[in-house]
This record gives structure tokens, sequence and C-alpha cells, in this order.
């Protein structure tokens, strides 16, 4: 099987070319500003790429997704055969792919909450997790800002290292873009822009599973 995983389009996603796969995953901000008329778009064009299954989380950015907007979000990735998962898992071709959008709080933004409350959400997460999209990275893995400290959540750290997940991909520190192993598990920043919002990073592709 083949799977493609990216986040963090911000609109830019025409000048962006993703490879053929079974499995596609985006893992939040495909709006810059959160509008419907953005994610119209957006999933117009995911909608259009060449695979088969397609999962999407929010990020940030995509204030769409929140309160009583979340079912007309929902309906427009729906629309065009794009599955919205917040804070649950997709089993596809027998794995188990959970999928939540949360970041520990910076500003006035969707889904974030301080990091000491994200813990109970990461407890949602299940023991037998193949793959985990978390719009946001883990505490001190690809999550180095320009201005240097790590922008990543604590308690996701505490409940990915060490657990069973094989692979875990998010994205929202743009300049943390590329991957790293560590044990057993992966982990992978998955933003396509880069700090300037430019779409020049390049997704997660995994040939074979």
């Amino acid at each position: 099987m083949k799977i493609v995983i990216f986040s963090d389009t911000h609109g830019k996603h025409r000048d962006i070319v993703l490879p053929e796969a079974d499995l596609m995953i985006c893992a939040g901000d495909m709006t810059i500003y959160g509008s419907r008329t953005e994610l119209l778009k957006f999933a117009e064009w995911f909608g259009e790429q060449p695979g088969e299954i397609k999962l999407a989380t929010p990020g940030n950015h995509d204030f769409c997704f929140q309160d009583r907007r979340r079912v007309q979000a929902e309906n427009i990735l729906g629309n065009h055969e794009i599955h919205t998962v917040i804070d649950g898992t997709a089993t596809v071709y027998g794995l188990n792919i959970y999928l939540s959008p949360w970041t520990p709080t910076f500003g006035d933004w969707a889904f974030m909450q301080d990091d000491d409350l994200l813990g109970y959400r990461w407890k949602m997460i299940p023991d037998d997790t193949d793959i985990l999209v978390t719009h946001g990275p883990p505490f001190g893995i690809l999550d180095e800002t320009v201005a240097g400290p790590h922008a990543g959540s604590k308690t996701l750290r505490h409940r990915v290292l060490g657990s069973e997940i094989a692979l875990h991909a998010f994205g929202h520190i743009h300049e943390g873009h590329g991957s790293i192993v560590l044990a057993k598990q992966s982990f992978h920043n998955v933003s396509i822009c880069d700090f300037f919002y430019d779409p020049t990073n390049e997704p997660l592709y995994i040939g074979e599973t």
C-alpha cells in the first residue's frame, strides 16, 4: 500500500503535485483564514488527487471546523469523498489511523488548548494505533522555530514516546519539515509551506507498508 501524508498547504494547493497513492492524509491547515470559500477550493483540489481513500483533520488556521460550522465544513469535504476525522480512528487497509487537530495555545487560533490540559485528549489515542496524525508536533521533535524555542506539546511527547505507535506525522511548525527515527518510531513533519508560506516542501511518501 502507498501512503501520502501532508499538511499546511494554506491555500497554495494548486502549486503542489502529490504522487499517486492508495491513502492520502492531510494533517491540517488547509486554509489560511479558515473561510468556507478557502475550504471549498481545497476540497475541489484534494478531491481531484490520485488517491483511493482520503482523510483529513483540521489545523489551527481551519476555523471553519469549529463550533456549529463543523458540520458544514465536513460536508464540504465529504462532497469530494474526503473523510474528516477529529479525535478519532479511521481503520484503512487494516491500519488504525488516529487523527487529531489540537496544539498548545499560542495566540488566538482554532483547536488550541494549554498543554497541561491537552493530556486528556492524548489519552484518547488507542494503544493499538498504527499511524498517529496530529496537526502539531511533540515537544523536541521537529518542532524548533526560527526564533529558536521548541513549540511542540510536552504532553503529546509523553503519550507517544515509548508507545507502540510506529509512525507519527504532523505539521504546524513549517520550519521543522523533515523526518527522524527514535528507537523504533518514525516522526515526520509534513508541512508543505515553509516559514515564508511558500509551498516548497515535499509530502511524506511511503511506497510500501
